[in-house]
């Protein structure tokens, strides 16, 4: 018999390690990866701040996503939405209720087309409001955090090299204005699932966390 396709959710703050984390755990269990947080870059990359929603319908057919990378129009734009301005314009996009809806709908969609695909055995999202907002359904939901310092420490060191004008002190001040403004939106904001498994990464290394997020979902099977 076949197992049940399983929905995960991976919400949490920027430099928890929830992406690379969930990445792994996809790699492991032949899961869909879905980074949501690339999808809303990408459309503040491709669009301007003020753009009316019905002058975007369609945009996702030129969308394609295969495990890290994201290509619009046959080309490859993951390393293009990497930078801290790109995800503080996609923050920005995200707290705007129409976008925030119209994002739900793509996100869905492209849940439909790979729970369609026999393919993969479930699918893991990870982003800030997946478990709340998108997928409240979800089958299980993780929520990830880190102190401030942690994290600002963690992405100073993936950055340092490729902005060598940027400082500890500018990263800090970045997460936390983020953190803010994400947590504090009126429409889809930052927050953590009453059902959520909580992991605070400040002190736990990726190999640890994979295992406790891959206890959850082999439980999780071995319950169908």
């Amino acid at each position: 018999m076949k197992n049940k396709f399983i929905t995960i959710t991976i919400d949490g703050h920027s430099a928890c390690g929830k992406n690379s984390v969930g990445f792994s755990i996809c790699k492991q269990n032949n899961f869909f990866y879905l980074d949501s947080g690339l999808l809303f870059r990408l459309f503040s990359a491709v669009f301007d701040p003020d753009v009316r929603i019905e002058n975007t319908i369609e945009w996702d057919k030129y969308l394609y996503i295969d495990d890290q990378n994201i290509f619009y129009k046959n080309t490859n734009m993951a390393s293009l939405l990497k930078s801290e301005e790109t995800a503080a314009q996609a923050s920005k996009l995200g707290a705007i209720p129409e976008i925030s809806t119209y994002m739900l709908q793509v996100q869905r969609d492209i849940l439909q087309k790979i729970r369609s695909n026999t393919e993969y055995l479930g699918i893991i999202i990870t982003g800030r409001n997946g478990g709340t907002f998108v997928f409240p359904e979800a089958d299980i939901k993780f929520f990830f955090t880190a102190t401030p310092e942690i994290r600002a420490y963690r992405r100073f060191n993936e950055v340092c090299k490729e902005r060598p004008d940027i400082t500890l002190e500018n990263i800090y001040n970045e997460i936390v204005n983020r953190d803010k403004n994400d947590a504090n939106r009126i429409f889809a904001k930052l927050e953590s699932h009453p059902e959520a498994i909580i992991i605070d990464t400040s002190t736990i290394d990726k190999i640890k966390i994979f295992e406790m997020v891959n206890i959850c979902i082999n439980k999780k099977i071995a319950e169908q």
